[in-house]
Formats: structure tokens, sequence, C-alpha cells
């Protein structure tokens, strides 16, 4: 094998590596973007989860305590989560 063979079977190594590498890293990157996506997807509803116990914990205080009805709550409850989606936002 001569000189000119033997560096073009060495760039043709170099050439596979290097796409190896980066497809490896091509991978890497949507596994961990993935990743993060189903982390963010799971916060969402843990989240969702608090904020409906909390307002049932509201509502609950406002019928029992200060004898809201049920058009009070219902308005109150419109107006909350249109604040929270405010916040979110």
């Amino acid at each position: 094998m001569g000189k000119g063979a033997r560096n073009r079977k060495q760039r043709e190594v170099v050439t596979t590596v290097a796409k190896s590498i980066v497809s490896a890293e091509i991978k890497k990157d949507k596994v961990q973007q993935a990743m993060h996506n189903e982390i963010n997807n799971q916060l969402v509803k843990a989240h969702e989860r608090f904020l409906n116990d909390e307002l049932s914990v509201i509502l609950y205080v406002l019928h029992e305590v200060f004898g809201f009805g049920p058009v009070r709550l219902k308005r109150f409850c419109d107006q909350y989560s249109a604040e929270c989606a405010k916040l979110r936002d």
C-alpha cells in the first residue's frame, strides 16, 4: 500500500470515527431533551395537583367560615384560575 492510499485510509477512518462521535452526540442530545421534556411534564402535572388541593382547601374555608355560596365560589374559582394562568405565563 502506497503512502497516498494509506493517508486516504487514515482519513476514512478519522471521518468514520468523527461521524460516529457526532451521531452519538446527536442521539445523546435527543435523549437528554426527551428526559428534560418528561421531567417538565411531570412537574406541571404535580403542580396542577398541588393547585387543585390548595384550591379545594380555599373553597372549603370560603364556604364554611365565610359563608360563600355556589355562585360566589364559582366566581372566586374562575378568577383564581385566571390569576394562576397569568402567573404561569
